[in-house]
């Protein structure tokens, strides 16, 4: 059996609605009778497996949690976390030191483009053609004149 784990939740304002994400890839790939489908939600205040109705605590440093007396690691994590750790690259960091495969970008890459702004300037330093842009903090007043 391959163990994959759907990955949802996290920490932005998006949690909501990546909890509905998650439970629609979970309820496309459950059927599959050679997977072991696990259901992850990470939030501030608890990361807990949830597997055919029955809960387990995620120790978030490794990915791995223990299910009667087993230590089960997952084969494969499908990343729909939005925003922070799932996009921000924080996650993938911790499966790649795992060596766990993951559905997402690798680290690298979901740190460069998780921020907007610095992702163009990077582009743009590449010589690639970007439109303009100009960056908004918040409180700030322009004067377009």
């Amino acid at each position: 059996m391959i163990n994959i784990a759907i990955v949802f939740g996290g920490f932005s304002s998006e949690h909501e609605v990546s909890v509905k994400s998650g439970k629609f890839i979970f309820d496309n790939l459950n059927n599959n009778p050679t997977w072991n489908i696990y259901e992850v939600c990470i939030s501030k205040n608890y990361n807990t497996v949830k597997y055919r109705e029955e809960f387990y605590n995620l120790n978030y440093d490794d990915f791995t949690f223990e299910k009667n007396g087993e230590i089960i690691k997952p084969d494969l994590v499908f990343n729909m976390i939005h925003g922070d750790p799932g996009e921000n690259g924080e996650l993938a960091l911790i499966l790649e030191y795992n060596n766990i495969p993951q559905t997402a970008s690798n680290s690298i890459v979901s740190k460069l483009t998780f921020n907007k702004h610095n992702y163009i300037d990077f582009v743009k330093n590449l010589g690639i053609p970007c439109s303009d842009q100009l960056l908004l903090n918040k409180g700030q007043i322009i004067d377009f004149h």
